[in-house]
């Protein structure tokens, strides 16, 4: 399903087997205005390992809660420096303590933002708490 938020367009829909979940997963991607910038945001302690998404390396904010809260790879550890400041980072925090009782996996690469959570049995209700909790939280 297509919609837009503010002035931005978002699709919300389900993923298989895409990221680090391994079950259905509610999924909202985001037009992200960079093209170029890649990385990503798993829990912590989650996952053993990443996604398949290749030369992406471990890059540490410098928070050291947050480091432990989240694991994120990047392509570029300058860029990465850049991007994960101060507010990101509390959006990111917002982003997992909005879905404290499932975990959040965020996407960020080919201009879109990707946000999944794994779904048992959404309900459309479900889904537009999804939609309104996760795209206000997408600014940069």
């Amino acid at each position: 399903m297509r919609l837009r938020y503010g002035e931005t367009l978002a699709t919300l829909g389900e993923a298989n087997g895409r990221g680090p979940f391994r079950e259905r997963c509610t999924q909202i991607g985001i037009v992200w205005p960079d093209q170029q910038f890649c990385c990503e945001v798993l829990p912590g302690n989650a996952f053993e390992t990443s996604p398949r998404i290749r030369h992406l390396q471990d890059f540490f904010s410098g928070n050291e809660d947050f480091d432990r809260r989240f694991r994120l790879r990047v392509r570029d550890q300058q860029e990465a420096r850049g991007f994960f400041r101060e507010g990101v980072r509390w959006q990111i925090e917002r982003l997992a303590s909005l879905s404290a009782a499932r975990p959040v996996y965020i996407l960020v690469r080919g201009g879109q933002i990707l946000i999944q959570t794994p779904c048992r049995g959404c309900r459309p209700e479900e889904l537009q708490t999804f939609v309104d909790r996760h795209s206000s939280s997408t600014t940069r």
